[in-house]
């Protein structure tokens, strides 16, 4: 459609127009970006539009372009990262039009650039790719810098060192007098950059750490510097709260007493003149700077040192890496204590424990303290404590080199009598504890309902927990009782409702076993409220995400988390028939999930990867399925979510593809998703995508080597995905290695990745015989080859 300028612009207008050398094709261009009909197409268009100005000569794309498409609800991460880069060249060829008719411009910006050039020895060199963009406003800068971030935090975070980039340039590329506005700017970036990224919130506190440090660097080299204020420290020691401990940090974890307080215990003579410079970690010296800075540290900051390490008493806890408490992001910036008794406090004092009693030690104090004082119990204690309840025990028998902290796991009671922490009442069960909770006028709301919701028993529980929720009564009833409301107003709800809380309970209704329930209806005719008949749970829960319009990503995450724990608690139970007809109704409804997965657009990760592949591998171990259309229709479909996951895109003839130079940060796999990835391949005996996966993995080795180096036992777990690569593909669990099979795959390594012998093979094979008997069940069920009583017989 071209536009029509003389009905469309008036005399005005177009004298506007004409003075900054503007077409009215260029808003034809502009405006086709705009109405697109998804923001991969707008972003798409708008790039292409950027290069065609470019290469023509002709006047720059307008910066409202951009902004315009970042409004939007979601970008998938390929046209983010697209995005990205056409603003980048836009930025400059805006500068490089405007400076060829003011080239006085060009001067002042070599000028600056050679002024800041100069660095001292121990400071890192300056990004080649950092430009002056002369273009924008600082407010506007600011606009665009806080929508791209937006985005980033969900789909990129790796971008997040990018976006600082471009956002330097534009705010930071002159010197300027009048400090106050800026350095606002940049301490509200700083903050930014903190916010909890949507999925692997902690693994990705290193990358906003990089970006916080780059922003750091560009406000000290600034001249006149920028100063931190208080929420600029406060973001850079949420990152490093999060951040996995140090050398230095770790070795005084392991020097700590199993008693309460932790304090530090020699176990030789000698150990008394060691120093442990971890005594104090990174967000503890942020701590004291900030201090010294002149910002007295108020209940935010009590609770911060807490979890780094240290009580207001002086006494050690167990420093924690998390995310500060969501509850300490809202307390005002003002706020002081007067003393110590802040429920946000209490509520660090539960987490920065070790075991569930040390944490129900905690809140009994946290519980007296505020009964004697008449104050009203508050609910953030309750939540700390919930957590500790849910969390899965640390095992104690397992390789892994953790120590008390390093996740939310909890530790076992020292072993001793003299250890053990002394409490008058022995820790609660959770529905011990929510029954306090209720009678202390506490109601569930926010992270502590999605938890509970996630962690209950049954259906009638999950009514409860809804109904004593902290929501609005129209809220509970459309969750609740949905085939009483028409579908626009369960879109309504269900936008404004938290995605964890809806996730929470969505995901629960897939993990319950149940036959049709009168609380639970769904309508026959949905034009026809009468018409409701009674619904398993999890033909409720298809239903809400039908009608509701779900788009968020982590509720379909919860969903097939729900319907993975359904099928590994609940497929063992009753006789073979009735074993079979459950398989086929599991792997409709897993059908049914991904099939609205994919009519609501939404992307894949490692998350749905991980869970379909549970699933699978559930329903396999009950098989045989005579309703698949064939045989490997899991191997396809896992093949099939993996490389969307990957975020490379297909060649034609692989499913696989190694186009791109990079893996994106967000689309590098965990070892745990490569090794149940080659299990499912080797199930399904697919060794030519074996063989694939194993020349992808050799071509993008060194992406995941510096995401595996950060996690713990990580190359570890690499080197036993190649040792069972090589089981599969040389047939092992069927016998005698089939000699030179394992060549084809070798040859594809390249001395990038570990080579297994056959020491290492065997060596697996012989401390695994659960693994290798669970596993030779599921290549027998694949291949229909033996009978039910076989099949079904116990491990």
């Amino acid at each position: 459609m071209q536009l029509d300028s003389m009905q469309v612009l008036d005399a005005e207008a177009h004298a506007i127009l004409d003075k900054e050398g503007v077409s009215i094709e260029d808003i034809d261009a502009w405006t086709r970006v705009l109405v697109a009909e998804n923001s991969a197409d707008s972003v798409s268009r708008y790039a292409k539009t950027v290069d065609r100005a470019r290469r023509l000569e002709q006047h720059p794309v307008s910066h409202i372009v951009p902004l315009q498409i970042l409004r939007a609800v979601y970008i998938p991460p390929q046209s983010f990262r697209l995005l990205l880069a056409a603003i980048r060249k836009s930025s400059q060829y805006h500068d490089e039009f405007s400076q060829s008719s003011r080239p006085g411009i060009r001067d002042v910006t070599n000028s600056y650039a050679l002024e800041n050039s100069t660095q001292t020895e121990s400071a890192e060199p300056k990004d080649q790719t950092i430009f002056a963009a002369q273009s924008w406003d600082k407010p506007s800068g600011m606009i665009l810098a806080v929508r791209l971030l937006r985005h980033a935090r969900r789909v990129a975070p790796d971008t997040f060192p990018t976006i600082v980039d471009i956002a330097c340039s534009i705010l930071l590329w002159r010197r300027t007098t009048y400090l106050g506005p800026l350095a606002d700017y940049c301490n509200k970036l700083l903050k930014l950059i903190a916010l909890p990224t949507t999925w692997h919130p902690v693994r990705n506190a290193s990358i906003q750490q990089v970006a916080q440090l780059k922003l750091v660097r560009s406000m000290t080299e600034h001249r006149p510097e920028l100063p931190i204020n208080r929420e600029g420290y406060r973001a850079l020691i949420s990152v490093q709260l999060a951040h996995r401990k140090t050398p230095p940090e770790d070795a005084w974890a392991r020097v700590k007493s199993l008693s309460w307080p932790p304090w530090r215990e020699d176990r030789l003579g000698m150990d008394a003149s060691l120093e442990y410079p971890g005594r104090e970690s990174r967000a503890a010296k942020l701590l004291r700077r900030m201090n010294e800075a002149g910002y007295a540290h108020g209940v935010w900051e009590v609770a911060a040192k807490i979890m780094a390490g240290w009580d207001t008493d002086a006494s050690p806890t167990i420093q924690t890496r998390r995310m500060p408490l969501p509850s300490l992001v809202s307390i005002r910036l003002e706020d002081t204590p007067d003393s110590f008794d802040h429920p946000s406090i209490w509520a660090a004092r539960i987490v920065a424990t070790r075991t569930v009693r040390e944490a129900w030690a905690a809140f009994l104090s946290y519980r007296k303290k505020t009964v004697a004082s008449m104050q009203p119990l508050d609910g953030r204690p309750f939540e700390a404590m919930f957590e500790k309840l849910f969390a899965s025990p640390q095992d104690q028998h397992s390789n892994s080199d953790a120590v008390p902290g390093d996740g939310k796991e909890t530790w076992s009671d020292p072993s001793s009598p003299l250890d053990v922490i002394y409490v008058d009442k022995a820790p609660p069960s959770v529905e011990g504890l929510y029954t306090q909770m209720r009678k202390d006028g506490v109601e569930p709301g926010g992270r502590l309902l999605s938890a509970l919701l996630r962690n209950s028993l049954d259906l009638d529980q999950t009514i409860k927990y809804i109904k004593d929720a902290r929501l609005s009564d129209d809220r509970k009833d459309v969750l609740l009782n949905a085939h009483n409301h028409p579908a626009e107003m369960i879109r309504v709800v269900f936008e404004t409702t938290p995605p964890h809380v809806l996730g929470g309970f969505i995901g629960h209704l897939f993990a319950i076993p149940g036959e049709a329930s009168t609380k639970l209806r769904v309508r026959a005719d949905a034009s026809n409220a009468a018409s409701a008949r009674a619904a398993t749970p999890i033909e409720y829960a298809m239903s809400l995400l039908s009608l509701g319009k779900v788009t968020e990503r982590v509720v379909y995450s919860e969903a097939l988390k729900g319907l993975s724990l359904h099928a590994s608690q609940h497929m063992g139970s009753g006789d073979y028939v009735a074993r079979r007809a459950y398989t086929r109704k599991l792997s409709a409804h897993l059908k049914a999930l991904l099939g609205v997965m994919r009519h609501a657009r939404v992307d894949h990760d490692f998350t749905t990867f991980r869970y379909v592949n549970n699933v699978y591998q559930t329903l396999l171990k009950w098989g045989p399925w005579p309703r698949w259309r064939a045989i490997s229709e899991p191997a396809t479909t896992i093949k099939d979510i993996f490389a969307d996951c990957t975020q490379c895109g297909r060649d034609p003839g692989r499913w696989l593809s190694s186009r791109n130079a990079r893996l994106p940060h967000e689309a590098v796999p965990d070892p745990h998703d490569l090794r149940l990835l080659v299990e499912t391949l080797g199930i399904f005996q697919d060794i030519p995508a074996l063989i694939e996966l194993i020349a992808w993995m050799s071509k993008y080795s060194q992406d995941l080597s510096r995401i595996h180096s950060d996690l713990r036992s990580g190359l570890e777990e690499m080197r036993n995905v190649m040792i069972v690569a090589r089981i599969f593909i040389e047939g092992r669990l069927q016998g005698a290695a089939k000699v030179g099979s394992f060549a084809a795959a070798e040859a594809k390594i390249a001395g990038r990745l570990y080579v297994p012998t056959d020491v290492d093979c065997a060596e697996f094979l012989q401390q695994r015989d659960s693994w290798v008997r669970r596993h030779n069940r599921y290549i027998r069920a694949r291949l229909l080859t033996i009978g039910p009583d076989q099949l079904f017989e116990s491990n």
